[in-house]
Formats: structure tokens, C-alpha cells, sequence
């Protein structure tokens, strides 16, 4: 059996953090008599060893492998005692150690269902609200209908607990509808129009992103919008701040799958897996988002398979 080993000085000596094991066979293994060896250290965490000018490899770091270790006995007549010397081993890593240094959860991972729906019953959910909506479950569907000369698009709503971050997932299918939106709002928050944060609107040709609460939907800004008062320049400038347009190529007539995460102050929106939208921006940090709205847009459009999501 050929194992690396090579030789470090005392004031080199690895620092570990491991169990203690027979090391008879290892022992063998490098050339070491049972007598010039002591039990055996290892460690399957993160390992390090102080420089050495001696040893260009003594900074080496592995979260991967064991090191063996053996301290020779303090024998006057041992050659490796006369050369105080520590021999390091390398072995591969043979089996996997269960409950060792578990890697921390990630960021970005929405593992936590807080609601979804598959639209298998006869109608809506009781979760689910609607305003100025003919919504209806059909053939196992969620059917959006804004009503024929309605002021509004149609929405299908749900409450939610005080989120920060949070996941929506959604499938669609364009029936004559130009688009539909999938928005987040804080109902107590008065600083923007109904509590607007923020939102995606999805077309056949477009995903567009928006920081409502300083945007958009912020009260003055709306207020002189709706007044069909100019906007000045500079607010003109930051709008386009609050915004991101990103074209696509959706087929109106097919079955797509959205997903939409907001984290910290970012939202990020993927379409059949495919990446398609981000935009930071301030207001979408916002601690609060309380309600959730799924808008249809003149007249008809097709959602199944919704979750809600969050850490």
C-alpha cells in the first residue's frame, strides 16, 4: 500500500479536532512499528497546519479527508523521537460520517409551505378571496375572469402572516388575456396606494418588475399621476429605477410554470426554469408583505399548481 507521508517539525505540529482510534493498522500502513506509534487522531472537519519554511505544503486545508496522526513514543533509541518529528498521513475519504459538520441551509431555499392549491375541488379554497372577480374552478383549474366592462382587473386573493421573504409559485396558460399580475401588499401600510410593495406583470412578450411602495404606487406619485399632473425629472429618473422591463417569448397557447422570490431587497422571477427578471430596489425590503393578489387582465386566464413558500 503507497501512502504520502511527509515529516513536520514540532512547531509545525497540525492543530485537529478529531476521535481517537486504534492506529495498529495504520500504523503498519506507514512504515511504523506498533511500538513508535501512538492511538490515532482523526478529523473529517476542516484541518489546517501553520506554515512551514520546511514544508511548502504545511498550509494545506481540507474539509474532505482524514489525517492520521501518530506521535512516536518518547524512546531515546527511536530515530523519528531523535527528529522530533510528527508523520502526517493522507487518506481518502472511504465513508461518509453522519451528523459531522452538516452544511448550513443555504440562502434562497423556500422549504416551508405556507399554502397551495392544485384547484382539485369543486370551488375555491376558503383561503382564497376575490374582487371585482367571475373567477371559478373548472376542470381542474383556476379560471381568472375580469367581468366584462369591469374598471378593475379581476383578483383572486390571499392573506398571508407577516412575511419578509417569501416564494410564489404558480402555472399559467393565456386565454385572450393580454397579461395578468402576481402582487404583494402590506394592507396596513398607508404609504403607498392599498399597500402596494411590489409586483410582476407577465405578458407573451414581456416580465416587468416593479418596486411599488417607491415607485409606482408611492401616494404622491400617484396622486399626480392620477391627476394627470408631469412628473418632474428627477422622479421621472428614479421610477425608472423602481422598474425592470425584461423581454420574452411566451406561446399564449401553452402551459408555463412562474416562479417568483423576493429576498431581502431583491426580486428574481424564472419561467420554465429560465431566469428572467431581477430588480433591487429598497421598497421591495419591506418587512411586511400580508396579502398576496393574482390580477387577470382583460379577460381570461388559466392557474394551477400554486404554492406559497417561505424559509
Amino acid at each position: 500500500m503507497n501512502i504520502p507521508a511527509w515529516i513536520h517539525d514540532p512547531e509545525s505540529q497540525p492543530l485537529c479536532i478529531g476521535l481517537r482510534l486504534d492506529s495498529e493498522r495504520g500504523a503498519q500502513a506507514a512504515g511504523l512499528s506498533r511500538r513508535a506509534a501512538r492511538p490515532v487522531v482523526f478529523a473529517p472537519t476542516a484541518f489546517f497546519h501553520p506554515r512551514s519554511s520546511k514544508d511548502p505544503k504545511s498550509d494545506l486545508m481540507t474539509i474532505h479527508s482524514f489525517y492520521w496522526h501518530w506521535r512516536p513514543f518518547a524512546d531515546e533509541d527511536s530515530p523519528l523521537m531523535k527528529k522530533r518529528a510528527f508523520v502526517t498521513v493522507l487518506l481518502p475519504l472511504l465513508f461518509v460520517l453522519v451528523a459531522i459538520e452538516a452544511p448550513p441551509a443555504t440562502a434562497g431555499e423556500f422549504k416551508t409551505t405556507i399554502f397551495e392549491d392544485d384547484f382539485s375541488g369543486a370551488t375555491l379554497k376558503k383561503e382564497w378571496g376575490s374582487w371585482k372577480s367571475e373567477s371559478i374552478v373548472q376542470d381542474g383549474v383556476l379560471v381568472g375572469i375580469t367581468p366584462k366592462g369591469s374598471d378593475h382587473p379581476s383578483v383572486n386573493t390571499i392573506k398571508l402572516a407577516p412575511l419578509a421573504d417569501l416564494e410564489v409559485a404558480v402555472s399559467f396558460q393565456f386565454h385572450g388575456s393580454p397579461g395578468f399580475s402576481v402582487m404583494f401588499r402590506d394592507s396596513d401600510y398607508k404609504g403607498s396606494h392599498a399597500g402596494h410593495i411590489c409586483h410582476v406583470a407577465v405578458s407573451p412578450n414581456a416580465v416587468t418588475l416593479y418596486d411599488g411602495k417607491m415607485g409606482l404606487f408611492r401616494q404622491d406619485i400617484r396622486e399626480k399621476r392620477k391627476a394627470g399632473k408631469k412628473l418632474d425629472a428627477a422622479t421621472q429618473s428614479e421610477l425608472k429605477k423602481k422598474t425592470s422591463r425584461n423581454p420574452v417569448k411566451l406561446d399564449p397557447k401553452a402551459w408555463h410554470d412562474l416562479v417568483i422570490r423576493i429576498e431581502g431587497d431583491v426580486l428574481a422571477v424564472s419561467i420554465d426554469g429560465a431566469k428572467v427578471g431581477r430588480l433591487q430596489s429598497e421598497g421591495i425590503a419591506h418587512p411586511i408583505k400580508s396579502n398576496m393578489n393574482i390580477t387577470t387582465v382583460n379577460r381570461e386566464v388559466h392557474y394551477d399548481r400554486f404554492a406559497i413558500r417561505t424559509h
